[in-house]
């Protein structure tokens, strides 16, 4: 059988020889193909990120901490601090020593030590620190002249397909690169923005640099989906357009903020292109809009149609949140939107995001089971601290006394809770809430996360 199938190869060559003809490699360059001219211009741009931490816990000299775990109402006794260590990736991305790396590296670190690849130690500091996005600016602080670094490209160009290179120190080993493809371009996950690739991303690797085939810095690993902890080919990088806002969004209080148009949009699919007489037209259609809105103070309504924005073509939700993430706070933005078959166009200036209404913060007080409970009014800009939809609307819980949180061990009440209503009565502002108090409250509805639960409250 192998002769045979060996037969109808070499008679496929002859009777095809002059319609197909194998060359034979007679350069260096077409035997060696590589990607090392890139990696001598990236890696030594690359760093290790090596943090101290300190931590305290209750000394407890007869017995482990497994042993104690099981009573959380004991004694905690006298408090110890220890001093923890952790390791990451980062990347230089100019010359006057800013380094880029993810938020979950350094933070609460007490040192941070910046290691080259050529092993020079540097000493760096925490300038920005972005949670929500994972992501931190460090300042390298014995800055040095001849500092390596790596220039910044566009998340806008990149494409599935692109092929791209992964630099790291993963499991601490030594600076290692592993090559890949871009799986997907935008890909939603929980609610960030993230690029995939399938070159491998190891713990270690985060905060390391996605380089494309210019030498570019496109996106920093974050993740992998893995039920093991190791890769299988499925790893998650935070695009540059993230981290771009970064460098000058700090604002003065030292909150970061990043920009906002006030909007909630859907991905036009064909059946909702089809029902707004926009067959195989591309975009995403406006759902909502915050009465604060920059955009609906210049004219955007529901159910407008956006197409671009600057120009830049907007074909999924995805790609509008991260058009927006890498917008800066204060710039004119123009978005081209089709409304009832017509182009129009808009141009307004983005805001960070609203503060409105005032927080009033304040604390439960008296005989209530909820004594004790800190709470304020939902603003755009809390709502988005804490992961909910801009749109979002009633009273958030801020802190919650041990006393008040947890029954039998189970947390109750979290920070970052909404109350959505008492009694079957919509909750929207502290005002209301503490109005409804006054007559007595039984039953709460809370909002953790995309959960809703009732919660039965038992007075004394």
């Amino acid at each position: 059988m192998h002769q045979i199938s060996r037969l109808i190869v070499i008679l496929f060559y002859v009777i095809c020889g002059q319609a197909y003809s194998v060359k034979t490699p007679i350069s260096r360059e077409e035997i060696t193909l590589s990607f090392a001219p890139i990696v001598k211009k990236v890696a030594p741009a690359v760093v290790s990120i090596y943090t101290a931490h300190i931590t305290e816990r209750p000394f407890r000299p007869l017995f482990g901490d497994d042993f104690f775990n099981n009573f959380p109402n004991y004694p905690q006794g006298p408090m110890r601090k220890e001093l923890s260590k952790s390791m990451g990736s980062g990347v230089i991305i100019s010359k006057d020593g800013i380094v880029i790396t993810c938020a979950h590296v350094v933070q609460n670190a007490k040192i941070i030590e910046i290691r080259l690849s050529d092993n020079r130690q540097l000493k760096g500091k925490v300038t920005v620190l972005d949670e929500k996005n994972d992501l931190a600016v460090i300042k390298i602080l014995n800055f040095e002249e001849d500092i390596p670094f790596v220039p910044v490209g566009q998340s806008s160009t990149v494409e599935a397909g692109d092929l791209v290179l992964a630099f790291g120190n993963p499991f601490g080993i030594g600076h290692t690169v592993t090559s890949g493809i871009i799986s997907a371009a935008t890909r939603t996950v929980g609610d960030r923005v993230l690029m995939q690739t399938d070159s491998a991303i190891n713990p270690g690797n985060s905060g390391g640099a996605l380089i494309n085939m210019k030498g570019e810095l496109i996106g920093i690993p974050n993740a992998i989906l893995s039920r093991t902890g190791t890769n299988l080919g499925i790893g998650f990088a935070i695009p540059i357009s993230v981290i771009t806002p970064l460098l000058s969004a700090k604002t003065a209080d030292g909150n970061l903020n990043r920009a906002w148009d006030g909007l909630k949009v859907e991905t036009l699919d064909p059946d909702k292109a089809e029902s707004f007489g926009l067959k195989d037209q591309k975009g995403v259609f406006v759902s909502a809009i915050h009465q604060s809105s920059p955009a609906k103070a210049a004219g955007l309504q529901v159910s407008d149609v956006i197409i671009k924005i600057n120009d830049y073509p907007i074909e999924s939700e995805e790609v509008y949140r991260l058009k927006l993430l890498e917008t800066e706070i204060n710039k004119d933005v123009t978005y081209l939107i089709k409304r009832k078959g017509e182009d129009k166009t808009i141009t307004f200036k983005i805001i960070a995001p609203s503060d409105s209404p005032k927080a009033e913060e304040t604390v439960i007080s008296g005989g209530s089971p909820l004594s004790g409970i800190k709470i304020a009014n939902l603003s755009p800009a809390l709502a988005l601290k804490y992961g909910f939809d801009s749109l979002q609307t009633g009273v958030i819980i801020l802190a919650a006394p041990e006393r008040t949180s947890s029954l039998f061990g189970m947390p109750i009440f979290q920070p970052g809770d909404i109350i959505e209503e008492a009694d079957g009565e919509k909750v929207n502002s502290v005002k209301k809430f503490l109005a409804l108090m006054k007559d007595g409250i039984n039953r709460l509805t809370l909002r953790q996360g995309d959960q809703r639960i009732d919660i039965q409250l038992l007075h004394r």
